[in-house]
């Protein structure tokens, strides 16, 4: 629908003369640290740890936690798999 000339003005939108910045987040850099060692991560914001050392860690670390998990995940379809033949559960 159209509205006739003159019936309404339209609103004036007021825009600032300052320019737009986005906010500063700080040097993330500086509040970014190994997860191995701990010590402060300089360099590249793609960088997870410090060295080849610490990458090596993490790494064993990590598939350690998923065997673990496995672990876990296959001791509990074994439970239920001996409760379905009516045999007592497996502790450790």
């Amino acid at each position: 629908m159209r509205q006739a000339m003159g019936s309404s003005p339209t609103p004036t939108v007021k825009v600032s003369s300052e320019s737009v910045r986005a906010p500063h987040r700080g040097n993330l850099i500086d509040s970014r640290h190994c997860p191995v060692c701990h010590t402060p991560l300089t360099g590249r914001e793609t960088q997870q740890v410090c060295s080849g050392k610490c990458r090596a860690t993490r790494s064993r670390q990590k598939k350690a936690e998923e065997q673990a998990q496995r672990d876990r995940r296959l001791r509990d379809l074994l439970d239920e798999a001996l409760g379905l033949l009516g045999e007592p559960e497996n502790s450790p």
